[in-house]
Order: structure tokens, then sequence, then C-alpha cells
């Protein structure tokens, strides 16, 4: 069986007067960000997204990341 691997991610991402931003909504009292790692999850974002965006007047993109770095020892050694 070949083990699943994310080589890339997906974010919807709004901008304000501060810059860009991951759009994120609430579920049962806990934000979670708008972002997968394939579209399956992205098409069930979609239509959260799109009336996030009918509600505001904001536009949102979907942006793709794709240059895969483990910077966890990195990130650790700084704590």
């Amino acid at each position: 069986m070949t083990k699943l691997k994310i080589e890339k991610m997906y974010a919807f991402v709004a901008e304000n007067e501060e810059g860009e931003g991951v759009m994120a909504f609430k579920s049962n009292n806990i934000w979670m960000p708008m972002v997968g790692a394939d579209f399956k999850r992205i098409d069930s974002l979609l239509p959260i997204a799109q009336e996030m965006s009918k509600v505001s007047g904001k536009e949102f993109k979907i942006l793709q990341f794709d240059n895969r770095v483990d910077v966890t020892e990195q990130y650790i050694k700084k704590k």
C-alpha cells in the first residue's frame, strides 16, 4: 500500500487593509482554517468561501503552495 504524502497545499485567501490572510470558519466553537491538500477538500470548502464572499462583499483567491520543506527541527531549536 502506498502511503499518502502531502506535496501541495491549497488555501482560500482573502485580503483586507492589513494584507492577505487565510480564510477560516467557526465550527463547534473552534476556528477551522480553509486549507486542503487535494481538490476534494477544496471542493467541499468552496461553497463556504462563496457564501462568505457574498456576505462580506470581499473576493477570495485559492492559492497553491508546493515548495515542501520540513522546518520542524529549525522551529523547535528557536523555542
